[in-house]
């Protein structure tokens, strides 16, 4: 179970896929890329809006990329980076930022 997002285990569905951090960093990328904006806190909010742990949840349970399993590191790893910036910041800066690192970490694995 997850520190950061303790609610995480049944958004990610029943026929799951545990895969590489390589592959599940390619797969978020997409997903975040997907949206324009990040919230803080927490997967969704009442708008629909997304964390980025959400947004790739998201894209598990409407089909958008396949069913997975993302450990608990993974998930506490970037929901750390979603919420680093605190509440001073947009929702539109956040993704940015971790846009950002997304590239940075995709980037090392080459």
């Amino acid at each position: 179970m997850s520190n950061l997002r303790p609610y995480m285990a049944p958004a990610f569905g029943s026929e799951r896929l545990l895969l590489p951090r390589g592959e599940m960093l390619k797969l978020l990328y997409k997903s975040v890329a997907r949206r324009r904006t990040l919230i803080k806190g927490k997967l969704k909010d009442d708008d629909g809006h997304f964390c980025a742990i959400g947004a790739l949840a998201s894209d598990c349970d409407t089909g958008k990329t396949q069913k997975l399993i993302a450990s608990k590191e993974f998930i506490d790893e970037v929901a750390a980076i979603n919420d680093k910036l605190g509440d001073t910041v947009s929702s539109k800066q956040r993704w940015g930022f971790v846009m950002k690192w997304l590239r940075e970490e995709i980037a090392k694995l080459k």
